[in-house]
This record gives C-alpha cells, sequence and structure tokens, in this order.
C-alpha cells in the first residue's frame, strides 16, 4: 500500500512539473497601419491594441509597435510589445517573422523585461502563430517551453 502511494505522489509531482513548464497565451486586437512604397518594396509601420488571457489564468492588455518589410514577397515582422495584467504587473517581448504570407504564418516571440511575477518567462522558448481577419483584426496564440 505503501508503494501505490508513493507512485501516485511521484506521478502527481512529475505530471505538476510537465504543466508548470508549458505557458500559452491567447490574444486578440487590431491593427493601425502606415504604409509607404518605393520600387518593389513596401515598409509598413504598425500600432496595436490587444486583450490577453494566459494559461495561469492572468489576463490584460497590452500594445505594440513594430514594422513590416515586404520586399517581393519576402515579408520580414518586428514588433515591441509591452503587456500589463489586471493587477499592473508588466512585461515586454520582442515578435519576429519572416514569411511570404502576411494574413497568417508562424513567429518567435522572446520576452525581454518582466516584473517579478512574469520572470520566468525570461528563460522561455517561445513560438506563436497569428491570423488576421477583415485585414486589421488578429488573433495570436503563443507556446512556450
Amino acid at each position: 500500500m505503501k508503494e501505490l502511494i508513493l507512485i501516485i505522489l511521484v506521478l502527481l509531482v512529475s505530471y505538476g512539473n510537465a504543466l508548470a513548464e508549458e505557458y500559452s497565451m491567447k490574444s486578440i486586437g487590431k491593427n493601425n497601419f502606415k504604409s509607404m512604397i518605393i520600387n518593389n518594396e513596401k515598409l509598413t509601420i504598425l500600432e496595436n491594441n490587444f486583450t490577453w488571457i494566459d494559461s495561469l489564468a492572468n489576463y490584460g492588455t497590452g500594445f505594440c509597435y513594430g514594422s513590416i518589410l515586404n520586399d517581393n514577397d519576402n515579408i520580414n515582422l518586428n514588433n515591441f510589445c509591452e503587456l500589463t495584467d489586471s493587477n499592473e504587473n508588466k512585461f515586454w517581448a520582442k515578435i519576429q517573422r519572416v514569411s511570404s504570407n502576411l494574413e497568417s504564418g508562424l513567429g518567435k516571440q522572446q520576452f525581454l523585461k518582466a516584473s517579478d511575477k512574469y520572470k520566468f518567462l525570461l528563460k522561455k522558448d517561445c513560438k506563436y502563430a497569428v491570423s488576421y481577419f477583415h485585414e486589421v483584426n488578429f488573433l495570436v496564440e503563443i507556446k512556450c517551453k
């Protein structure tokens, strides 16, 4: 009987550790774009605002500033974002994507700075998927390990 209890405890601790290692976030928002086209290159400056919820039941708002360079259908996206949770804890991220399609795609997100509550994110390896709808609205899902 003691062995069974010990096995159950080990499994519960292992399961808890596996869950603690993965982090996810979903956000939905809207972009504002300003663009300039010269020859075959298009530079777009973007600003967006969004709301988010994460796998730890935190939620909040955020905004990003960034650029999109479209050079002969090679798209390079770079954003810097600030996120604030419902308790005013903040963290900052850099988002990058190289793609041939702006409407949807996969990229990397790196957390750069964080208040104490979110410092664990600084060591995470994060990837994201984004989909746009009605040209300016977006849905993003981030997974970190």
